[in-house]
Order: structure tokens, then sequence, then C-alpha cells
């Protein structure tokens, strides 16, 4: 992006892995202040706790012409929720036995599977969705599961 684009209170992408929200650009070589919403390494050592410490959230300071040259795209407050829900449905890795079930739901839906709609459990089923309501594909309402935003995400973005 060109360094005139970037202004403060925007989100960037950077077409990977990475989003990161502009807080304020200032200073005579201009800066620019920003908050990380999302990276691919999302965690740092810290020496001075000698623990690791996540980068989420963190704030760094970086100049004008270097953001421009990370960031690929500009984002407002409503369309960087699905850039960030996007990125963290890539992330999941699912087991052969939650594959096979959201293959089945898939299936089942004819190809269109949506935020709250619910499935059948079947018995044998139990840890395959016990899996996926770790990983926040599902959430189980008695003998159902009902897909949330992120297991539609995933859906729409994974090849099952």
């Amino acid at each position: 992006m060109k360094h005139d684009q970037i202004q403060a209170g925007m989100f960037y992408h950077d077409a990977k892995a990475g989003v990161r929200e502009v807080i304020v650009i200032e200073g005579a070589p201009l800066r620019v202040k920003y908050r990380v919403l999302a990276a691919k390494q999302t965690q740092a050592y810290d020496y001075e706790s000698r623990a690791m410490k996540s980068l989420i959230g963190s704030e760094s300071v970086v100049s004008l012409e270097s953001f421009a040259s990370w960031a690929r795209s500009a984002h407002d407050r409503r369309s960087i929720d699905s850039v960030l829900l996007s990125l963290e449905a890539r992330r999941v890795k699912l087991s052969p036995g939650e594959q096979a079930f959201v293959r089945a739901t898939l299936d089942a839906a004819h190809g269109k599977i949506a935020d709250g709609m619910r499935v059948g459990i079947d018995h044998t089923e139990g840890r395959s969705v016990a899996g996926l309501v770790k990983k926040g594909i599902v959430v189980r309402d008695g003998d159902e599961a009902v897909i949330t935003k992120l297991g539609a995400a995933y859906v729409a973005i994974a090849q099952v």
C-alpha cells in the first residue's frame, strides 16, 4: 500500500496471517503506533520475566513506510471480524473422525452449513463431537450439535 493510504483507526491485513489496528500516526519522521490482532507467530520470549509472552494485543511502533510496505489491504471495523474469523478457521486442524462428522453434516445439509444450524448426534459420534466442541466448531445441546460461526467459516474455506 502507499503510505498516504494508512489512517488511524483502520485495520490492515498482510494477506497472510497478520492483522494490525493503527492507533495513531505521529512524529516528525512519521511513526505508526499499532496493536497486533493476529499474527503467524503469536508468542515471543520475554527476557525480563523469563517466560513466553503473547504478542496478540501488544502495541508497537514502526515507521510509516515500513508499515505501508507490510500492509496489503485496509479494512474497517465491520469487515475485520470476517477476516479474523477466516484466519482462525484456517488454523483449525480436524482429526479423521471429526472430518467425517463434518462431511456427513455437509452431505445431510446438501452442502450448505450456516451459523446456528442444528445437527442430530448419533451415539457413535460422541468422541468426534467432543473434539469439535473443544475446537469451537460446534456447541453441544443435548443430543444435537449447534454449528458456531467458526464452524460455518471452517466449512466455507476448508476442503472437507
